[in-house]
């Protein structure tokens, strides 16, 4: 059995911000890794013939209500920011550019650049905001600015992209444990079930 939780999410998506803090709550009471795996989900839903969410009939007039009211029920603020519904690549890529240096360093920009695109607004196709975020890593900006387009942080997402598509990955936040699927942030209690279950020792047969 594997000791790690892969999270797979994309940095547009309003539920992996709701969905992060529980995960690294869940994986932390159970002593395991959760992997950080941003990826586009355009990319992803294209590959499998998916339209947009928000482009998913009555589901679009859906979509913004459940946003804020998640969000309010996690316990988060919430502020549709300008760059909602925009390609994130920018901000992945920078995320697998700092991996590269320091996989610690690169889930502290991951999980300040959720918080700030959904609890602050923040542009996220803005270069200036993702090096601003960056540096709470310790990374210039011009460190920032060149990882966002280094042809090594471009390939680092394609394979990101395309192990996601390998996986069958068409939402956001999705959850890989030892291969089993758990899509959304409203499935984190059955992972953590299940992740309570592995560890409970196997009784011996009477």
């Amino acid at each position: 059995m594997t000791s790690a939780i892969d999270f797979y999410f994309d940095f547009a998506s309003p539920y992996a911000y709701c969905a992060a803090p529980l995960a690294e709550d869940i994986a932390a009471a159970h002593g395991v890794r959760l992997v950080w795996r941003p990826v586009l989900l355009w990319a992803c839903r294209n590959h499998f013939g998916m339209a947009p969410p928000l482009q998913d009939g009555p589901k679009a007039d859906y979509m913004p209500l459940d946003f804020q009211r998640s969000a309010a029920f996690h316990g988060l603020p919430f502020v549709m920011p300008p760059s909602f519904a925009k390609s994130t690549h920018a901000a992945a890529r920078l995320y697998y550019g700092i991996a590269a240096q320091d996989e610690a360093e690169a889930t502290t920009f991951a999980r300040h650049t959720l918080s700030a695109h959904f609890g602050q607004g923040a542009d996220l196709t803005d270069p200036e905001t993702l090096a601003d975020l960056a540096a709470q890593t310790g990374l210039s900006r011009s460190e920032a600015d060149h990882l966002m387009t280094a042809d090594t942080s471009k390939e680092a997402l394609r394979h990101a992209n395309d192990a996601a598509i390998a996986a069958g990955i068409w939402g956001s936040p999705f959850f890989l444990l030892d291969g089993e699927p758990f899509f959304g942030a409203d499935r984190l209690p059955q992972l953590d079930w299940r992740l309570s279950r592995r560890a409970a020792p196997e009784k011996e047969p009477t």
